[in-house]
């Protein structure tokens, strides 16, 4: 698929923005660790789409085929190798046959949390989510080296933002980087970090990143 499919917001026509990826390895799929592919903690991602790319937006879950998967997760950027990867937050051993789904979305958001004075949950400042309580925000944390996303998170809306929050009410880690107000950069992805997008349609589907200090990267 060369784009996304057009769809509508109160009455205009919205267009996301088209992939210039080749044909070839998809851009969403459901993929199984096997003994080939994983690295202590994590999966490794082999996708011609995000090798060698780290400001790649990538999301991943949990895709539940025998029993439940109780650790938090997270997607880093391996640089060594060039390539991203499904790691488990806590450290614990990613073991053989557990599956993610995968989605791969150049249109996706990357925010970084503040600086400083941090709270437990970060503001999404959308046009389109803003005062819409019926969109669908789905988040994915970035992380890097040493510094991990263990605590549990969720998106909840509190009028008029959505909000990404950790549920056991710890501040969230503050940012180690230093980005003005409203830049853009093409650096490595900072150390906490949220992916995120935006709505299709008043009632449709998303995929938004974590929002800090209105910095988007």
């Amino acid at each position: 698929m060369n784009g996304w499919p057009r769809n509508r917001i109160d009455g205009r026509s919205v267009t996301w923005r088209a992939t210039s990826y080749r044909e070839g390895q998809p851009t969403a799929f459901v993929i199984s660790s096997t003994a080939a592919t994983v690295s202590g903690d994590s999966l490794v991602l082999d996708n011609a789409h995000i090798n060698k790319r780290p400001s790649a937006r990538v999301f991943a879950m949990h895709y539940r085929t025998r029993g439940y998967w109780n650790h938090p997760i997270g997607i880093f950027y391996d640089s060594k190798l060039g390539k991203w990867k499904i790691r488990n937050e806590d450290g614990v051993a990613m073991p053989i046959g557990l599956s993610f789904s995968v989605r791969i979305d150049p249109s996706a958001a990357r925010i970084n949390t503040a600086a400083a004075n941090q709270s437990h949950y970060l503001i999404i400042d959308n046009p389109i989510t803003n005062e819409n309580p019926y969109a669908t925000v789905i988040v994915t944390p970035v992380s890097s080296g040493v510094r991990r996303m263990t605590h549990p998170f969720a998106v909840g809306y509190v009028a008029p933002h959505w909000q990404i929050l950790f549920t056991d009410a710890a501040a969230m880690p503050p940012t180690d980087r230093t980005v003005r107000p409203g830049s853009l950069s093409r650096l490595s992805p900072p150390r906490s970090t949220w992916m995120t997008r935006t709505p299709l349609t008043r009632r449709s589907f998303a995929e938004r990143t974590w929002q800090t200090d209105q910095a988007l990267i």
